[in-house]
C-alpha cells in the first residue's frame, strides 16, 4: 500500500473512532462552514475579530472572508446563529480541515493574488505550503462547573489513546494569570512603558524565558507580586490534584507560564502531549475555558472545548513499534562550545570523548542517555525546531531571529554580547536623516524589530559572512552585528553608533522535552544557579 493510501486509511479509521466515541459520550456532530465573513466575528465590545490568525480573502463584492483557522470561533458563531433553537447545556463535536497562516505572515502579506473574483491573501500559500490540517474537537456549552472540564479532558485523552498516541502528558495552565498582568500593565499611564512591558510579557510567556520574566518584573516590581499571587491562588492547582487521581492515563503538570496562542481563553487551559514514532514528545492537542467569548456578542454562556490534531501528521506507529531515543543536545561550534560543555559537565552529562580532539559531529554521553550534536551556530534553532534535537545552548540573537516555538527555561552567565548598530563615522548622520537606510546584517528579523521601535525605516541586506565589509565598501549605510570586544570594528575603521540590545546565552528546548524531563531540567537549572553558571 502506498504511504498516501495508508495515511488516508488511518485518517478514516480515526474519524470513525472519533465519531463513535463522541456519539457514545452524548456529543452531537455539528457541521461548521469552511469559511465565513469576518464581520460575523467582530466583537461588539472591542470591534476586533475574535479569530485565530489565518488566511483571508476578499470576494467579488469587496467583503473580507476568513478561512476556518480555529473551530472554536466558528462553533461560537454556529451557536449564535441557532440560538433560539438550542437547548443548554449543549455538547457538540466536529472534525475537518483548518487552515493556518504562513509563519510570520498572519494570513496576509506579499502572497496576495489578483483574481476576477477578488484578491486572496494567504489563501494559495496555505495550500502550497501544506498549512492545512485535520482537527477533531469537542465543546460543552452551558456548563461552568469543573465536571464539564473533566468530562472534556477525559474524552480527549481516551480519543488520543484510541488514535494510538502514547506517553500522554497533560499540562494545565490558567489564562487569568497572564490576563491579570495585562490588566496591571494597561492601568499604567506611561504609554511608552506600557508598550515595552506588553512586548516583554508576550515574549516571556511565549518562550517561558525566566530571564525575560525577571526583566519584566525588574521594570515594574509590582508585576512580580501579581504573578506570584495569581499563580499561587489559581484554581488550576486544585484542578491538577483532581486530574492526577481521576486520569491515570496521563502525567499531569501545572505550569503558570502556559499561555495558548488564542486570546479567547478566560480560565483554565490545557495542552496535551504524546510521543510520535521517534519517541519525541510533541503537542497533540489542547483547549480550555472560553466563558467570556459569548460576551463579545451580547450573550452569556459558559463554555469549554478541546481539540486534537490529526495523529497521522505525527507519523504514529503502534506502541510496540514506538522507540525512545536518547536525548539529543545540539551545541554550536565556536566560542560557546567550551562553556556549554562545561555547563553540562557540571550536571554530569559529558561526551564519551573530547570533542576538541575529534572531528566527530555526533558523540554519545558517558552515561549513554544523551547524544551531543556539534553544529554551526546559525543552525542550532533549525535542529531544535525540526525535532532532531531536544535541547540546545544558543545565543538569544540566534533564537530570536529564528522565531521558533522553543522554551527557554535558563539563562547562563557566560557569553553575553551586544547587538550594535555600527558603520563608518561619516555614515552616522544617515541614521537620523529620516530616510530609509540600507542595513547589512545576519539578523534581518531582529534588526527590523529593533529599529522599527526607534522609528527607523530600513532595507535589509542579508549577509552571512563578514558583515563589516558592507559598510567599508558602501554596500550599506550601516551594519547590525554581534559585538563582543569591538576589535574587528576598530580594525576596519568602523565605530558603534548605538547598542540596540544585549544578548544572552540560553538553554532552549522543545516543549515536549521540557514537560517530559521537567524534573531533570529543573534540577540542572538549580545546580547551574548554585555554581554561578546560570542566572
Amino acid at each position: 500500500m502506498l504511504p498516501v493510501q495508508k495515511s488516508l486509511e488511518v485518517l478514516r479509521q480515526n474519524e470513525a473512532n472519533f465519531r463513535s466515541m463522541a456519539r457514545e459520550g452524548g456529543f452531537v456532530e455539528t457541521p461548521l462552514p469552511l469559511c465565513a465573513p469576518i464581520k460575523l466575528f467582530k466583537s461588539r465590545l472591542t470591534g476586533t475579530p475574535q479569530l485565530a490568525a489565518g488566511p483571508t480573502f476578499i470576494d467579488g463584492f469587496g467583503e473580507e472572508w476568513a478561512l476556518r483557522s480555529d473551530f472554536t470561533a466558528f462553533a461560537v458563531q454556529h451557536v449564535l446563529e441557532h440560538w433560539a433553537q438550542l437547548n443548554f447545556p449543549l455538547k457538540i463535536s466536529y472534525c475537518g480541515k483548518v487552515f493556518h497562516a504562513a509563519k510570520g505572515n498572519n494570513g496576509v502579506g506579499d502572497n496576495s493574488l489578483g483574481s476576477k473574483h477578488g484578491s486572496f491573501k494567504g489563501f494559495k500559500k496555505s495550500f502550497d505550503q501544506g498549512l492545512e490540517s485535520i482537527e477533531f474537537g469537542l465543546e460543552i456549552l452551558g456548563r461552568g462547573e469543573i465536571e464539564a472540564d473533566l468530562e472534556v479532558l477525559k474524552m480527549g485523552l481516551e480519543l488520543a489513546k484510541s488514535f494510538g498516541i502514547q506517553n500522554l502528558h497533560l499540562v494545565v495552565g490558567d489564562s487569568r494569570i497572564s490576563k491579570t498582568l495585562f490588566e496591571a500593565i494597561t492601568a499604567l499611564s506611561d504609554v511608552e512603558k506600557r508598550l515595552d512591558l506588553f512586548d516583554l510579557m508576550e515574549c516571556a510567556f511565549r518562550t517561558a524565558d525566566t530571564a525575560l520574566f525577571e526583566k519584566l518584573f525588574a521594570k515594574h516590581k509590582m508585576l512580580s507580586e501579581i504573578f506570584e499571587e495569581a499563580s499561587r491562588n489559581s484554581p488550576a492547582q486544585k484542578f491538577v490534584e483532581i486530574l492526577k487521581k481521576q486520569m491515570p492515563l496521563a502525567v499531569v503538570y501545572f505550569d503558570p507560564y502556559l499561555k495558548r496562542a488564542q486570546s479567547f481563553y478566560s480560565g483554565l487551559t490545557f495542552e496535551i502531549f504524546g510521543s510520535d514514532a521517534r519517541g519525541n514528545l510533541c503537542s497533540v492537542g489542547g483547549g480550555g475555558r472560553y466563558d467570556k467569548s459569548f460576551d463579545h456578542f451580547g450573550k452569556s454562556v459558559p463554555a469549554v472545548g478541546l481539540m486534537l490534531k490529526d495523529p497521522s501528521l505525527l507519523q504514529l506507529q503502534p506502541a510496540k513499534e514506538t522507540t525512545k531515543r536518547v536525548v539529543r543536545i545540539a551545541l554550536p561550534k565556536g566560542r560557546l562550545l567550551e562553556p556549554a560543555l562545561a555547563a553540562f559537565a557540571a550536571v554530569g552529562v559529558v561526551p564519551k570523548s573530547d570533542p576538541k580532539a575529534s572531528r566527530a559531529l555526533v558523540l554519545l554521553s558517558q552515561c549513554g542517555n544523551f547524544e551531543f550534536l556539534f553544529v554551526k551556530n546559525a543552525d542550532v534553532a533549525t535542529y531544535l525546531e525540526t525535532g532532531v534535537a531536544d535541547l540546545t545552548v544558543a545565543g538569544s540573537d540566534v533564537l530570536d531571529e529564528a522565531k521558533g516555538d522553543e522554551l527557554r527555561p535558563a539563562t547562563f552567565g557566560f557569553g553575553s554580547c551586544r547587538i550594535c548598530l555600527a558603520g563608518r563615522p561619516d555614515q552616522k548622520q544617515e541614521m537620523s536623516s529620516g530616510k530609509r537606510v540600507r542595513i547589512a546584517t545576519k539578523y534581518g528579523e531582529l534588526t527590523q524589530r529593533l529599529l522599527r521601535k526607534k522609528g527607523v525605516a530600513v532595507e535589509i541586506v542579508s549577509l552571512q559572512g563578514s558583515v563589516e565589509l558592507a559598510s567599508v565598501i558602501d554596500m550599506a549605510d550601516a551594519i547590525v552585528d554581534l559585538v563582543e570586544t569591538g576589535s574587528t570594528l576598530r580594525d576596519n575603521g568602523l565605530v558603534v553608533f548605538e547598542d540596540l540590545e544585549t544578548t544572552s546565552v540560553q538553554l532552549a528546548c522543545s516543549r515536549g522535552i521540557y514537560y517530559e524531563k521537567n524534573q531533570m531540567i529543573k534540577g540542572w537549572i538549580d545546580i547551574w544557579k548554585s555554581k554561578g553558571l546560570a542566572k
